[in-house]
């Protein structure tokens, strides 16, 4: 059996619909470009040229000055008390593997509990 031609209706329909799509595609597409990042900044670019280069000179001029500037002299620093200083760091050398033990064990211990379904906080 051969299939029978769409009725002229149907047809037209059909042609119809496939004009309409194409018309959208071309004002989605215009839409798209006229939108698009690239565009408007060379557009404005075009329209404005003098804000933008006067922009792109103060940007220049700020940025060479916040980065280039000179930073005033330091004053001497006074080392008062060097064998507290060095104590201090000894204990704290000392200490702070300790301490780092202790509080990955802590954090072992709560994830594990976590893990496994506990919702107490830590036990003290």
């Amino acid at each position: 059996m051969a299939a029978q031609p769409p009725a002229p209706e149907i047809q037209a329909l059909i042609e119809r619909a496939g004009r309409a799509r194409a018309a959208l595609g071309e004002s989605l597409d215009s839409i798209q470009d006229k939108f698009h990042p690239k565009s408007l900044m060379a557009g404005s670019v075009r329209s404005h040229p003098g804000r933008w280069i006067a922009g792109a000179a103060a940007t220049g001029l700020l940025t060479s000055r916040l980065l280039f500037r000179r930073r005033p002299k330091a004053l001497p620093v006074k080392k008062s008390h060097p064998m507290l200083f060095f104590i201090l760091r000894t204990i704290s050398n000392v200490v702070a593997p300790a301490v780092k033990i202790w509080l990955f064990s802590q954090i072992k211990d709560y994830l594990a509990r976590r893990a496994q379904g506990a919702t107490k906080p830590f036990p003290y």
